[in-house]
């Protein structure tokens, strides 16, 4: 199936339920064919699929749900014959599932919040760590450039 990417992460991830028959309250986001999950759920609204995913690839419908009785972060792929298309994707997924469990065990005893809340917020974070480990360099070189600068006036 085809998907165009070009539009709000809010309305890929509508359009995501809507192909998965799933509720709108259901958690969806994407995994690529390594099993990667791509975090569309927790991102800003207003961002474009395009700055997150990559045209022409694969990617794999999940829904992410959180067994409550062991607060247990599960990845269901919702591609029929997932191993026969991508056999090694199993454990890349389970991996994945163990990163946001830890996460939703941090995240739980700091604060006790809904389930769509805590994926939302543990997304947001990841994505926000990734930005600002990019902006942050970008901060130091100009303060760099700026002590350079007022080295040589004073």
């Amino acid at each position: 199936m085809l998907l165009n990417i070009d539009c709000t992460t809010e309305t890929l991830l509508g359009w995501l339920r809507k192909i998965g028959s799933l509720p709108s309250t259901a958690i969806v986001d994407l995994v690529d064919s390594k099993g990667i999950l791509q975090n569309i759920h927790g991102i800003n609204t207003n961002t474009y699929g395009t700055t997150i995913l990559q045209e022409r690839k694969d990617y794999i419908l999940v829904e992410i749900k959180t067994v409550k009785e062991n607060d247990r972060v599960v990845i269901k792929p919702l591609l029929d014959n997932l191993e026969e298309h991508f056999p090694n994707i199993i454990e890349t997924l389970q991996t994945e599932e163990e990163l946001l469990t830890k996460q939703l065990l941090v995240l739980t005893h700091l604060k006790v919040e809904s389930p769509r809340s805590r994926f939302i917020n543990i997304a947001r974070r990841l994505s926000n760590q990734s930005v600002q480990s990019g902006t942050s360099s970008k901060k130091s070189r100009r303060k760099k450039k700026t002590s350079k600068a007022k080295s040589m006036f004073v």
